[in-house]
């Protein structure tokens, strides 16, 4: 498929806009993926501004929840990471399907070095400056330039960070939906702006330093998500209970443990872990009524839950030393019922919105603090978050982890671990395709299954027999679909020791 081709499927789907993970926004993050890439080729197959090795090309469609407005970034390295800084040259789609932008543009965030994972938007004074400056160091190149550049943007939004891309565009390009040009002009036009990107960085190497790495490379590493992802991640949960969901086996426990880490600088006294199951009560969560033995006598007093001592040890600090409470299987437990007022303190915190617990005395009352913030896992496999109270989903922001072939492949390539067949991934891949096709992507298998220091043949059968085969039987219970799903066709190798 061509770009234009690809950006006119695009266009389409716009149409079909949905926050959730519908059938369309699914074919719209594959088409997003599927440009990155193929614009990643061709830069690197012509005569292009920026060396290969230094190239920067990828899209983002939403993590979570989808985006109003997908986008594809080209950048260089050196200067720009990521949206979030830098300047760079991106497509950006207008929510309503109209076009997309070729944009010279610039992050419209920055980090609050205070807290150092945080992000806050930059005002429309700051960024109306940032532009004005900009365009200064390539009026030459805008008055030379033959094709039609725009310097407004509107993508057909009326707030959240597509309106900020609005503010920081420079200038650049715009392709209705009905007038969309060929992939030479599209290239062509991609040259142009990405010449003036190299004006801008020479001006900012004599008032910025190129960006270093990101604080959150090593998270990254650690957790196989990307420093984009991890970002958005970070910002979320300031606002919302940060909740990691996916089938069983796709890092999701590890991952929230790493990012509390990560919230609390490795300070492990700020950090507590609870699972939830379905005997999980408000008494023993947040608080209720204990028996007590004193001299015999047997009395109930009102004990405190996991949550309360816990919120209590981060009102003690300062706002700076943020608490991290995990909540593994958060969905296991009568959330309605476990949470209580909760659902209220979730999104209004502070001292001015406390309230009154159910065993408080009525002069008796209770807030949340702003430095607790909240970490939840969901196996999609269990209950979704559809069948989550909708008042509760609301406090929710939701990410999801699915199986990940690249987290394999990385651990595999390491020098101390050792896979002693051919054909693990593909698979892996052949596996989960299957199973997607078949029920849906919440009901697929975790790379973590297959996941050792030294994956034998005898071992991934081990692995099939007693874990994979069982959980794919629990997938098709009262059904023999799960016959159809055997060793041999996805690891011949493995299956033949059998012979």
């Amino acid at each position: 498929m061509t770009l234009q081709e690809s950006f006119q499927r695009v266009f389409e789907l716009q149409e079909s806009y949905s926050a959730q993970m519908t059938p369309e926004m699914k074919e719209r993050d594959l088409l997003i993926k599927d440009i990155s890439d193929s614009l990643e080729k061709q830069l690197t197959e012509i005569d292009f501004p920026i060396e290969n090795s230094n190239l920067n090309v990828y899209g983002r469609s939403g993590t979570g929840q989808r985006s109003l407005v997908p986008w594809v970034l080209i950048s260089e390295k050196r200067y720009s990471e990521s949206a979030q800084s830098g300047w760079y040259v991106v497509f950006l789609f207008c929510a309503d399907g109209s076009g997309v932008y070729l944009s010279l543009n610039k992050n419209s965030t920055v980090t609050v070095q205070s807290e150092h994972w945080d992000l806050r938007k930059i005002d429309e004074g700051e960024a109306d400056q940032l532009r004005l400056k900009a365009r200064d160091q390539i009026r030459n190149e805008i008055n030379s330039c033959d094709g039609d550049l725009v310097e407004e943007i509107n993508l057909n939004v009326q707030r959240g960070t597509g309106k900020a891309y609005e503010s920081t565009h420079v200038t650049g390009f715009f392709y209705s939906s009905s007038d969309c040009p060929e992939d030479v002009q599209i290239l062509k036009d991609i040259c142009v702006l990405a010449e003036m990107l190299n004006k801008i960085y020479e001006w900012t190497e004599e008032v910025e330093q190129p960006v270093s790495e990101s604080d959150l490379s090593q998270l990254s590493k650690v957790t196989s998500i990307d420093q984009i992802s991890l970002k958005e991640m970070l910002d979320e949960i300031n606002e919302k209970v940060l909740i990691l969901e996916g089938p069983p086996g796709t890092g999701k426990t590890w991952t929230a443990k790493e990012l509390a880490k990560h919230i609390v600088n490795e300070n492990e006294d700020r950090t507590q872990f609870i699972q939830f199951h379905p005997a999980m009560s408000y008494e023993s969560f947040i608080q209720g009524l204990r028996p007590v033995s004193n001299n015999g006598q047997i009395s109930f007093q009102v004990v405190n839950g996991v949550l309360l001592d816990f919120a209590e040890q981060a009102q003690e600090e300062t706002e700076e030393n943020n608490h991290v409470l995990v909540i593994d299987e958060i969905n296991r437990a009568n959330l309605p019922k476990v949470l209580g007022e909760l659902v209220y303190l979730l999104e209004y915190r502070g001292s001015e919105n406390a309230t009154n617990l159910q065993y408080q005395s009525p002069d008796e009352n209770f807030s949340l603090p702003e430095n607790l913030k909240f970490i939840g896992t969901m196996n999609t496999a269990d209950k979704s978050i559809r069948s989550i109270d909708a008042a509760i989903r609301r406090r929710f922001s939701v990410f999801e982890l699915g199986p990940n072939s690249k987290v394999l492949e990385n651990h595999y390539r390491k020098t101390d671990n050792e896979c002693e067949f051919e054909g693990l991934i593909k698979g892996f891949e052949k596996l989960n395709d299957q199973l997607e096709n078949d029920i849906d992507r919440h009901h697929t298998v975790g790379h973590t299954f297959f996941m050792r220091k030294s994956l034998t043949r005898t071992q991934m059968k081990t692995i099939w027999e007693r874990q994979v085969l069982p959980l794919l039987e629990e997938y098709f219970f009262d059904s023999d679909e799960v016959s159809r799903y055997r060793l041999g066709d996805f690891w011949p190798d493995v299956a033949s020791i059998d012979e």
